[in-house]
């Protein structure tokens, strides 16, 4: 995608689903990384109730050292 171009998004007024959304991409998340997440987090503007925003559930995750998660060549 060229930096100039446009991109087209929309926003939705809150959907209470978001939370659940998110909790099933949590659960997928802590079979991956396992005891290796130390915290895995709802953030952006769906995770604040009430609020419009783009319908994208953004997580953030938690780890000690990127480097365990570098694949070997």
């Amino acid at each position: 995608m060229k930096p100039t171009e446009n991109r087209k998004y929309s926003l939705s007024d809150y959907d209470p689903n978001w939370v659940l959304k998110f909790a099933s991409i949590k659960d997928l998340l802590i079979k991956v990384f396992g005891d290796k997440a130390l915290k895995i987090e709802h953030v952006g503007s769906t995770s604040i109730p009430g609020m419009t925003a783009k319908p994208l559930i953004d997580v953030l995750v938690l780890v000690e050292k990127l480097e365990e998660f570098e694949k070997e060549k």
